[in-house]
């Protein structure tokens, strides 16, 4: 009996708990729905655990309302930070800074990620040595 391929795509996401650690988030997705490779030109620091890639990046992110349209150095910017984005539909204009890592296990795409935390590369690098870890 010839099988059906899957209809829909399984992906997950929840919360990465550790006593004394912010609220991290943990995302994980199929790899081969990511079109294009990573775009390792733009990670603020890799580290390889176990045979593995680990990227990290820290990114700022300016929410403004519909209405308000960012500065001319803000638009500046955006165009050559690449750790620098804007986004509209907020109640309000405020930033929000986010911290993560990402790797790829067994075609599977891990992504860790924390807003406005302070957390370190290496406090985070380690968190996915966690996780690298327990698959075996």
């Amino acid at each position: 009996m010839k099988q059906e391929a899957p209809t829909s795509i399984s992906r997950s996401s929840s919360p990465y708990k550790k006593a004394g650690c912010p609220d991290i988030y943990i995302g994980m997705d199929p790899a081969d729905i990511y079109s294009d490779s990573h775009d390792t030109g733009r990670d603020m620091a890799v580290m390889e655990i176990d045979g593995i890639n680990v990227y990290y990046n820290y990114d700022e992110y300016l929410n403004l309302p519909e209405d308000e349209k960012p500065t001319e150095e803000e638009l500046q910017r955006a165009e050559t930070d690449q750790h620098f984005f804007i986004s509209d539909g907020s109640d309000e204009r405020y930033t929000d800074y986010v911290s993560g890592v990402d790797f790829e296990i067994d075609g599977i795409s891990y992504v860790l990620i924390g807003f406005d935390v302070d957390m370190s590369a290496d406090e985070l690098f380690g968190m996915a040595e966690e996780i690298i870890a327990a698959r075996k």
